[in-house]
């Protein structure tokens, strides 16, 4: 948890948050392509509780470019 009016100092250069950004990107991608093959195979709904991660690791990838960390 940050204090109000903490200073967050960027840990990672104009590269890396390109490589973070991207990644996150195809992983968002990749999650929605995974979810309209299940809906078109009609997948049991168990099989639609691990894109969770995929989606998980695309936000995640997203955020952290954003943040700069």
């Amino acid at each position: 948890m940050t204090a109000e009016g903490a200073v967050c100092i960027p840990n990672i250069g104009a590269a890396g948050i390109a490589r973070r950004r991207r990644s996150g990107w195809i992983r968002l991608g990749a999650g929605v392509a995974a979810s309209l093959l299940f809906l078109a195979l009609g997948a049991a709904p168990v099989w639609h509780l691990a894109l969770v991660f995929v989606y998980g690791l695309g936000l995640l990838g997203v955020l952290q470019a954003r943040a700069k960390t």
